[in-house]
């Protein structure tokens, strides 16, 4: 789950970065803190409770890149 929970890290600060704003982000503390709160995407389940599989990370994954498209419309 380790290595799972740095490719998350790594998305989300391409994802910041990309937004042109992530001076101050802290985007290990932000997956860190966003993992563990119901999220209503997930039928309010956690994100971490999927984490446990494969097919639930690439649900985690897309789910964030979601995030992306949504920050730009």
């Amino acid at each position: 789950m380790e290595h799972d929970l740095e490719e998350l890290i790594k998305q989300v600060e391409l994802i910041v970065q990309q937004s042109g704003d992530s001076k101050n982000f802290d985007a290990e503390q932000w997956i860190k803190i966003w993992i563990q709160r119901s999220v209503p995407a997930l039928g309010g389940k956690r994100p971490v409770d999927y984490m446990n599989t494969q097919e639930g990370m690439v649900l985690i994954s897309n789910l964030l890149a979601m995030m992306k498209v949504s920050s730009y419309g």
